[in-house]
């Protein structure tokens, strides 16, 4: 029997907080005990995280979702409402931040419940709902993209005003450390220098992971690039041809160093890319669909962009020369 595979979803900066936050959403999601074992997947490495997901959550949330449509027809408008609520609550307390420990831990316990937003967001588009529903989840992924990278911002300035000894290692301290207030620098550091594994509600190390993966019949989606490529394709988020330099953004820090005219490459853009973004000439991802935060964007700003190529923070590297041809949907290297 073939192994599952895990498909890489994201690469992110999140705190360790917010990944177990979404670890823990995913594990009773709208009061639903989730089968799917592991159903995310947290590689975190550099201060970036690194998220795969399980095919059969998706089949099995968008299930869930259609019987609850089916038992109330008014469910996708009444839940939109809803979630536009938690949205503004949760807005009322990260531009309070820097938090007291118990908003901190309150604001956490709030984006848990406000996950399944997140997931309607991204996932019911293209399942077969119908296009008044589909629109109204649209229409959400604007806030949660704002709400994702806004709780960043909020959990980690929060922990740097909690535990000013933690200095850069803000990021690796766990929602236990926070509620028994015991948090060690040298325990951080050393938690900074390898690689974490999350799943479900727990960290694992790479030896238990791999007994885990032979015994579950799983693999993590790896991409093989052919020697000596020169083009590669992606998904048309936005039409266009552009030639320019290419420049990586990997972190939020790297966002200054992006030129006017050069070509934006990333894992996926967040909020915090956007002065970035003004000054780009066209957007690259490796990741996203077309209501992904680099395909809203490019739209608005009517800049060519290709999404989901899967390879592109891999092969390309600063100051390559190239060409985003979004009317076909290539990207080639002319250097």
């Amino acid at each position: 029997m073939s192994n599952i595979i895990l498909p890489k979803l994201y690469t992110r900066e999140f705190p360790l907080v917010l990944c177990e936050l979404w670890s823990k959403a995913y594990m009773n999601f709208l009061g639903y005990e989730v089968q799917s074992n592991p159903s995310y997947l947290f590689i975190i490495k550099d201060f970036l995280v690194t998220t795969y997901g399980n095919p059969a959550l998706v089949t099995e949330l968008t299930n869930l979702f259609k019987k609850k449509t089916l038992e109330n027809h008014h469910f996708f408008n009444e839940a939109y409402e809803d979630w536009s609520q938690q949205f503004a609550d949760l807005k009322s307390i990260w531009e309070r931040s820097p938090l007291d420990k118990t908003t901190l831990l309150e604001f956490v316990k709030k984006m848990t419940i406000f996950w399944p937003a997140i997931y309607a967001s991204m996932y019911i588009p293209g399942h077969g709902f119908s296009s008044s529903e589909e629109e109204l989840m649209i229409n959400l992924r604007k806030k949660i993209d704002i709400a994702a990278d806004e709780a960043t911002h909020a959990i980690v300035k929060s922990l740097k005003f909690l535990y000013p000894q933690a200095g850069k290692y803000a990021a690796y301290i766990t929602t236990e450390e926070i509620i028994r207030d015991m948090v060690e620098p040298s325990a951080l550091e050393e938690r900074a220098s390898r690689q974490l594994i999350l799943m479900r509600d727990s960290f694992i190390s790479e030896i238990e992971f791999d007994a885990f993966k032979k015994e579950h019949s799983i693999d993590l989606e790896t991409v093989h690039i052919d020697e000596g490529v020169k083009e590669f394709k992606g998904h048309i988020a936005c039409k266009g041809v552009v030639k320019g330099r290419a420049r990586l953004i990997l972190k939020r820090e790297q966002v200054p160093f992006l030129q006017e005219g050069e070509i934006l490459i990333s894992t996926m853009t967040v909020p915090d890319y956007v002065p970035a973004m003004k000054r780009a000439a066209a957007f690259v991802t490796d990741e996203g669909g077309i209501t992904c935060h680099a395909a809203i964007i490019a739209r608005e700003m009517k800049k060519p962009c290709i999404i989901g190529t899967k390879i592109a923070t891999t092969l390309l590297k600063d100051g390559d020369i190239i060409e985003v041809d979004a009317e076909a949907g290539i990207i080639r290297i002319l250097n």
